[in-house]
């Protein structure tokens, strides 16, 4: 004869295989499935944008260290009388006593090209330069 003990763990044994293969949770573990392969992606898409980020803010960084280290060398530069002479004759273009400016044209047509600006004061350099301008108009 059967042990009549064991029939109620057969049928809840049935049971617990009949929930484990239904088709209704089947389906939520496939979406639970889809649901956490969907927020690996999305992390993973995070990180390439934060490396990215990264890569993009070292090299920022490394424009910004060198444009103070030239700037260093500026400070140290305008620090001298020479230092400073040459900034005020790069930003004015200005010219010492005595020293003469060369303005270059592409096209002078119809001139003489002589040199008008040897031993001259800068004013009458560039008033000859005017003069000689309107002249050929």
């Amino acid at each position: 004869m059967r042990h009549v003990g064991n029939i109620p763990e057969l049928r809840d044994r049935r049971r617990i295989r009949e929930i484990l293969y239904s088709r209704v949770l089947i389906g939520v573990l496939v979406v639970l499935i889809v649901l956490a392969l969907n927020a690996v992606f999305n992390i993973h898409a995070k990180y390439r944008e934060t490396e990215t980020n990264k890569l993009e803010a070292l090299y920022e960084l490394d424009k910004l260290m060198e444009r103070g280290r030239g700037l260093k060398r500026d400070i140290v530069r305008l620090e001298t009388p020479r230092g400073v002479e040459e900034e005020i004759r790069k930003q004015l273009g200005l010219a010492k006593a005595g020293e003469g400016v060369i303005v270059v044209f592409e096209s002078l047509e119809n001139t003489d090209r002589k040199f008008l600006f040897e031993n001259q004061d800068i004013l009458d350099s560039i008033w000859a330069v005017v003069k000689n301008i309107f002249k050929n108009n």
